[in-house]
């Protein structure tokens, strides 16, 4: 194809009316949010004073002076990375949520928690800092790297922390990873019911589905800020700390009334074993 025949063929996609599916998603998505403001103001208002105190948190220790400090390895500057990366994914994992993209929301907040499990990797394993730093590249680099442990997100609470039998929460939010298989074992059960299946494209309102996805973006913002008051904790003055143990405890009590389904109710006591396991549970 000639260039001139190339440049009319792009002008005329170009000059092509906006798309009416665009203008009925952002409808949904509008119209999703509003429903979503007036259900679950609450939680979407606990989030939002939490993960700012997170991020407020973070940015202080920038501004600290350092005299006195010890050197950080590079395991510590791992963590601080990582960490200073959770309120930016917990946020864009919000803002799906509440836009109505459930799926893709716990999907992002996969990433957060992988990011919260590589954290408590270092804290345990300082010396294999390079198999975190590699996690997810080819398994030719992966050999070539002299860690003697291998970070392997799925494994942090059972076999390093040997907290659980399973880690329940990195299982769940597996799921929209892998074909988002949540959402479509339960068209699948709806179809079963029914009379044959309808193309569904999944664009719909459902306050079961919110508060689950909800309930997990609050879980990992709990353990965010209960591991980097425990791992960064002791750099600050009891004034200088603006993630202080009332809002820790707030957060606990809102999870812990949570419905018994997914764990929920148990999880602040997960969140203490982690910190028992790690050894920072005392400065929390």
């Amino acid at each position: 194809m000639e260039d001139e025949e190339k440049a009319k063929l792009i002008n005329q996609a170009l000059n092509k009316s906006a798309s009416a599916f665009m203008f009925q998603i952002k409808g949904f998505e509008n119209e999703h949010t509003q429903k979503t403001f007036n259900k679950f103001i609450g939680y979407i208002k606990f989030f939002e004073d939490n993960v700012e105190l997170l991020a407020k948190s973070i940015t202080r220790l920038n501004y600290i002076p350092k005299d006195g400090w010890e050197p950080w390895d590079i395991d510590k500057q791992a963590q601080s990375v990582l960490i200073s990366r959770t309120p930016k994914t917990l946020t864009s994992a919000h803002n799906l949520i509440i836009a109505g993209y459930y799926d893709e929301g716990l999907a992002v907040c996969r990433m957060a928690y992988e990011n919260l499990l590589a954290i408590c990797f270092l804290q345990k394993n300082p010396q294999n800092a390079d198999s975190v730093l590699g996690y997810g590249f080819k398994k030719q680099i992966i050999k070539q790297l002299p860690s003697i442990k291998q970070f392997k997100p799925s494994n942090v609470l059972t076999q390093e922390l040997k907290i659980a039998e399973e880690d329940e929460m990195y299982s769940f939010l597996s799921m929209p990873i892998h074909g988002n298989k949540f959402a479509v074992w339960k068209d699948i059960m709806n179809a079963q019911k029914g009379c044959g299946f309808a193309f569904n494209l999944g664009f719909s309102y459902d306050e079961e589905d919110l508060s689950i996805a909800f309930n997990h973006l609050i879980a990992l913002l709990y353990l965010s800020l209960c591991l980097f008051k425990g791992i960064f904790g002791k750099y600050f003055k009891d004034s200088e700390m603006p993630c202080d143990d009332r809002a820790i405890e707030a957060l606990k009590i809102f999870i812990g009334d949570f419905p018994d389904n997914h764990y929920f109710a148990q999880f602040p006591g997960i969140v203490d074993k982690i910190l028992t396991a790690l050894q920072i549970k005392d400065n929390n």
